[in-house]
């Protein structure tokens, strides 16, 4: 590898390093570790493409659970 090719690659490091700051900065994350139920549930629920994600999943769980429990 010659010292561009290095140089270009740290760049583009840093690059998405930042992007993932940002993004991290902006979206909260919550840690959650699924019993075997709800990984049932979950999996189920998971196609490919836009929505068939495990955050798209749980996002579609609390906004149902929520319209149908009053919150206070």
């Amino acid at each position: 590898m010659n010292e561009a090719m290095h140089t270009d690659g740290s760049a583009r490091r840093t690059h998405i390093l930042a992007l993932q700051s940002a993004r991290r900065s902006r979206l909260r994350r919550i840690d959650y570790y699924a019993d075997e139920a709800a990984e049932a549930i979950i999996d189920k629920m998971r196609a490919p493409g836009i929505g068939g994600d495990a955050s798209s999943i749980l996002n579609r769980i609390v906004a149902e659970w929520a319209a149908a429990v009053p919150i206070k």
